[in-house]
């Protein structure tokens, strides 16, 4: 109820005229009621009310506790990681050492490959990586690898690298040893072996590679690969592949092409010529390797460090004549890499 504004007639809240004197009222306005339970005449309501939900507080110290212990996990995981591949590559065993760095670095796993060196060896990580690069290259395309030899060097060799690592790198090594690696690999679609040489030195406990050919020779191919990807290229008709194996400076440009022509002609005989593999491998005496090396410099300008003769073997079967035997190629290094340099048939 409410009371006329004109009169001050009761009258209900609902009336807009008053029924007394006919005066106009205005509708009541229904304030927001507050309830007070110490107050006498109100309405019975619940003492408790449920309080709208309020927005969650970011705990900013929480937050940063969680990321800091993520950073920690990811920190010690990482350590817990590099810690596990280094121990993980057993250095007890020189054969196994051989096989599983070629192996590394044909999958292109430097960080194993690496951790069977050395850290004296290629310790510029620039130089490491420009020849590792290259050798994944050259490894890329690995079929196979098998040890065939495991030897102690004889104690001259051995004690020129004990020396040499005792007044470079202030490391002693108290036994060398000499593997050799024969792997079969697939270059230019041509199918061949190597072998190649790696020399392992103890340091401690364990067994590292001290002298690697697979790094230092830039091409990645001993001479015994070059050797045998040469003849088979030969007997296929390829010459591209034939002239790779030869240095540069050999040949004039007349002189390449009276190859190619050569090559290419092996294609059209139909003879079945092919090449079995590398039947054996030798360094040549000092004075034969001399004369070689005499000759290049004289009639090619070229510097050949190191000479080897390495036998071929192949089987014929042309016009009903069946032979085998071996054909002997020379091979020299030339800057870090083999290429042949003669044939003697």
């Amino acid at each position: 109820m409410k009371n006329c504004i004109i009169c001050g007639a009761v009258i209900n809240d609902t009336d807009m005229v008053c029924p007394v004197c006919g005066g106009e009222n205005p509708p009541v306005q229904v304030q927001p009621y507050n309830y007070n339970p110490y107050l006498q005449g109100q309405p019975p309501q619940e003492w408790f009310q449920e309080e709208p939900p309020q927005p969650k507080k970011v705990n900013g110290k929480r937050i940063a506790i969680i990321a800091g212990a993520i950073t920690l996990a990811v920190a010690i995981f990482l350590v817990v990681f590099f810690v596990f591949v280094k121990k993980n590559i057993k250095r007890n065993d020189p054969k196994k050492i051989v096989e599983n760095y070629i192996e590394a670095i044909s999958n292109n796993n430097r960080a194993r490959a690496r951790g069977y060196l050395y850290d004296g060896i290629l310790n510029d990580e620039d130089t490491f990586d420009k020849y590792y690069e290259k050798a994944v290259e050259n490894f890329k395309d690995l079929k196979s690898r098998k040890v065939v030899a495991d030897e102690k060097l004889d104690p001259e060799e051995a004690q020129s690298y004990i020396d040499r690592f005792k007044d470079k790198y202030r490391t002693d090594v108290s036994e060398v040893r000499s593997v050799e690696l024969e792997v079969v690999l697939a270059k230019d679609s041509v199918t061949f072996s190597d072998k190649l040489i790696f020399i392992l030195g103890k340091i401690g406990s364990e067994w590292y590679i001290i002298d690697d050919q697979v790094l230092i020779n830039e091409s990645g191919i001993g001479a015994a690969g070059v050797a045998e990807r040469c003849m088979i290229a030969y007997v296929r008709g390829d010459a591209k592949t034939v002239l790779e194996c030869f240095p540069d400076a050999m040949y004039t440009d007349s002189e390449r092409i009276q190859i190619e022509q050569t090559v290419n002609s092996i294609k059209s005989l139909n003879a079945d010529l092919n090449i079995t593999g590398i039947e054996s491998e030798k360094r040549l005496s000092d004075d034969e390797a001399e004369s070689y090396i005499n000759e290049a410099k004289r009639n090619y300008g070229i510097d050949v460090s190191e000479v080897t003769e390495v036998s071929v073997g192949y089987k014929l079967d042309y016009m009903g004549v069946n032979d085998e035997g071996t054909l002997e190629l020379i091979c020299g290094k030339i800057d870090n890499r083999w290429y042949v340099i003669d044939g003697l048939y």
